[in-house]
C-alpha cells in the first residue's frame, strides 16, 4: 500500500548561518511504518550496504519501492532546499543509517559537485543516542536529534555522530540533494 502524505510546510529555523531545521508534522505514524518496514527489508536481496567502519555499515541503501514511505520525507526535504536555495527541479537520494548501542557514525563530508544540501531526517531517536556534530569554521555545532526532525547542512561541512550510548537502536536517514 503506496503511503500518500501531503505535508503542510513548518518554518525552516536558522541554526548557524547555512545549517538549519524543521519539523514534520505529525510524523509519528509516518516513522512507525519506515521503521517497521526498514526492520523488514533492511537484510532484502536489494538491499546494498557500504562504508563499513567501526564493525557496522554506515550507509544502507534500500530501494524506495520498498519503503514507499520516504518519498514523502524526500520531498519534503527538496521542498526546503528549494525555498533555501531558490533553485528548482533538485533531485535527492537517501540511505538508512542504522546505530546500535555503542556505534558512532566518522567524520566525514559530502562533497559531490552535484550536491547542493546534505540532509538527516530522525526516524527513531532513543535518548542519548548521540548527536550530529557539525564542524564550520573550526567550531562544532552539536545538534540533539529529535524524532520528526530534519537537518539540511552544506555537503561539504565536516560531520559525525556521538557514540549511541543507550541501550537501543536508533535510526535516521541520510540525504543528499542537488541537481
Amino acid at each position: 500500500m503506496r503511503h500518500e502524505m501531503t505535508i503542510k510546510k513548518n518554518t525552516i529555523n536558522k541554526i548557524e548561518n547555512s545549517i538549519f531545521s524543521t519539523y514534520i508534522p505529525d510524523s509519528q505514524q509516518l516513522n512507525k511504518i519506515i521503521s517497521d518496514k526498514f526492520n523488514l527489508y533492511k537484510d532484502h536481496s536489494n538491499t546494498r550496504k557500504s562504508h563499513f567502519f567501526e564493525g557496522r555499515h554506515e550507509n544502507i541503501y534500500i530501494p524506495t519501492d520498498l519503503i514507499e514511505e520516504v518519498e514523502t520525507i524526500l520531498s519534503y526535504c527538496t521542498q526546503c532546499v528549494e525555498d533555501i536555495t531558490g533553485k528548482k527541479s533538485l533531485k535527492s537520494g537517501l540511505w538508512f543509517n542504522f546505530m546500535e548501542p555503542g556505534h558512532v557514525t566518522l567524520a566525514h563530508s559530502h562533497d559531490e559537485e552535484d550536491e547542493l544540501y546534505s540532509a538527516v531526517y530522525y526516524v527513531s531517536v532513543p535518548d542519548d543516542s548521540g548527536n550530529l556534530i557539525i564542524t564550520k569554521n573550526n567550531n562544532d555545532v552539536t545538534i540533539q536529534p529529535v524524532e520528526g526532525k530534519l537537518v539540511l547542512f552544506p555537503p561539504d561541512l565536516v560531520h559525525h555522530v556521538t557514540r549511541n550510548n543507550s541501550n537501543k537502536t536508533r535510526l535516521s536517514l541520510g540525504i543528499n540533494i542537488g541537481n
